[in-house]
């Protein structure tokens, strides 16, 4: 049984596994491959849905096949989140379909020509799948790590993919009926299914890894420590401009309102001031200190309210 077979029969037998965004994953990376297969192959491909695995990031590259193109996949500055790889059949399948040439024997290896041909074809395909999987967490769309070298090994690819599980999604193409084994894979680790903005479904942080969980509680501890300007109004009242004119120190100004018994507790906000309840002034601990009668139920921003203005003292 060729590697390739018994990716698809291990891809079967953990159809179901519990992967965020499964169904949706599936969706845009099929609508990928026909949108790629329409505009290089003039739709020459015929293109089953995927099958679905899941597998630990060792016995994933152990799978992959002797002469597969294989190419990591990043999304922004962050650890690569997955790599593609081509059967070596459908490789030679696509660069041949590219180029005009007959399609080589399948035993042997494709050469570098055909793997640049099929990494053409997989780029074109990963740029169809950038606009559907899109990270909530403001990283930038899937695009192809560049590859320091033309094949890459085992341990080459131990080194640049994070350990863990990945979601495998494995679409069988068919180029040539004689051949079975034509596979385009695509693996996506745990952590990037969790932060996709699924159609369906809402992104909760206790799903996240515990990478992303820990940059999740920083980043809401740093919103919660942001200090906002607050300030405590005992009253407001519009002053005339000649009686400002004529004001001096040791002048007495009334206030209408109730004074110490009712201060207006106010919060700044980027669009105005928000009026957030009322209060008393007392004392605490040797401190002045606020004491919250009533919220306000409406927080929208608003503008003061003028009372009526007061008459200043004249001396």
């Amino acid at each position: 049984m060729t590697s390739a077979k018994a990716a698809k029969l291990g891809a079967r037998a953990t159809a179901g596994a519990a992967i965020a965004h499964q169904t949706h994953i599936a969706e845009a990376l099929l609508h990928a491959a026909k949108a790629a297969n329409a505009q290089m192959l003039a739709d020459k491909a015929q293109i089953s849905p995927p099958d679905i695995s899941l597998q630990r990031r060792d016995a994933l590259l152990d799978g992959l096949e002797s002469g597969a193109f294989v190419q990591v996949i990043r999304a922004g500055p962050a650890p690569p989140v997955g790599l593609v790889a081509i059967s070596p059949s459908l490789v030679r399948l696509i660069a041949s379909a590219l180029s005009g040439a007959k399609p080589r024997e399948n035993a042997t290896p494709p050469s570098r020509i055909e793997s640049a041909l099929a990494e053409l074809f997989a780029h074109k395909m990963l740029e169809h799948l950038g606009k559907k999987l899109t990270p909530s967490a403001g990283e930038d769309a899937l695009a192809p790590q560049q590859n320091r070298r033309a094949t890459q090994d085992s341990a080459t690819l131990q080194s640049r993919l994070p350990d863990g599980s990945y979601a495998g999604f494995s679409l069988p193409f068919q180029l040539n009926t004689e051949d079975d084994d034509c596979l385009i894979s695509i693996y996506f680790h745990l952590d990037f299914c969790n932060v996709l903005e699924g159609k369906s479904a809402a992104v909760q942080p206790a799903r996240l890894g515990a990478e992303a969980q820990n940059w999740h509680r920083h980043m809401q501890n740093v919103a919660l420590s942001a200090p906002i300007d607050a300030r405590c109004i005992i009253d407001r009242f519009a002053l005339p401009t000649r009686a400002v004119a004529r004001l001096q120190r040791g002048d007495i100004l009334p206030l209408p309102g109730l004074g110490l018994a009712d201060i207006s507790l106010e919060l700044q906000h980027r669009s105005g001031t928000l009026a957030y309840g009322r209060g008393k002034l007392g004392a605490s601990r040797r401190n002045k200190a606020l004491q919250l009668h009533s919220l306000a139920e409406d927080t929208a921003p608003s503008t003061p309210r003028l009372s009526a203005p007061a008459k200043p003292n004249a001396d």
